[in-house]
């Protein structure tokens, strides 16, 4: 960690440019799957539920991302994402349409964004140009070695991915640091971390990024709640997509998906509550 911290300190006043050291910051998430589409003729609605006129795969919306007037990214989550095809036609209840094209769903989503003026390719990745800011190093109050790394805020688009995300917690960042004049070489600094916690601003959002300490740990793992279930909607535990979930038994009875809730509605207190 104080190695990393010491490169981040030479490096980081460095302006945006040629000749410059680029810092990237790449945050994977299993919960969700990026499925890449072209040939746009209507656009497609976030929360509403995709589906592949040939595989029959289904998958709900979460962000829509595009990249050109017909061309984009569509941020998605269900059992059925990995189950799409290539160039098959896709459409969403609402008319949303357009065609599938590689690179397919694989298991999960990487957000990549570089602290840098324009986009740049790396390792055959596209990193987005974005404003950031690092705290090279700082030590928690549970004495965690960690630092903070701040994404601009101010579209809020990082945010939203944050809010349904859960925060990102635990979830694995790396972060990279090479020279733009190097592009092709390995970087100075290729790290992995798990995402401690997460603050927003309207500024900002910043991670705090660190490594797990075992005596921090939820034990038991989950909260165990009479009502709510403990999983995310379209999640592989709760097996569902399509119509929308508040999380409670009557609406997973209402989806016929009452064998998969994530509530322990026999625990002792008082009546059973639907």
């Amino acid at each position: 960690m104080r190695e990393i911290a010491n490169e981040l300190l030479r490096t980081k006043d460095g302006l945006a440019g040629p000749g410059a050291w680029l810092f990237m910051f790449e945050l994977t998430t299993d919960d969700w799957e990026g499925l890449y589409y072209d040939q746009l003729t209507v656009d497609f609605n976030e929360e509403d539920t995709v589906t592949g006129g040939t595989s029959s795969a289904s998958a709900t919306i979460k962000f829509v991302v595009p990249t050109s007037d017909t061309e984009g990214c569509l941020i998605i989550s269900g059992r059925g994402a990995t189950n799409f095809q290539d160039n098959e036609p896709i459409t969403d209840s609402r008319g949303g349409s357009a065609k599938v094209t590689a690179p397919l769903p694989d298991g999960e989503f990487t957000f990549r964004r570089v602290k840098n003026t324009e986009n740049i390719t790396f390792d055959s990745n596209e990193y987005t140009a974005i404003s950031m800011t690092m705290d090279p190093f700082l030590q928690e109050k549970e004495s965690v070695p960690a630092f903070r790394v701040s994404i601009g805020n101010v579209d809020q688009v990082m945010e939203g991915y944050v809010q349904k995300a859960q925060g990102f917690r635990r979830k694995p960042c790396r972060i990279l640091l090479v020279h733009s004049d190097n592009l092709t070489e390995e970087p100075v600094i290729d790290e992995t971390f798990d995402v401690m916690s997460v603050e927003c601003t309207n500024e900002y959002v910043t991670f705090v990024l660190g490594t797990r300490n075992p005596f921090l740990d939820f034990f038991p793992r989950f909260v165990y709640d009479r009502k709510v279930c403990r999983f995310e909607y379209g999640s592989v535990e709760c097996g569902h997509s399509g119509a929308s979930c508040d999380k409670t038994f009557a609406s997973c009875l209402s989806l016929v998906n009452q064998a998969r809730f994530g509530g322990f509605p026999a625990i002792p207190g008082g009546r059973f509550d639907a």
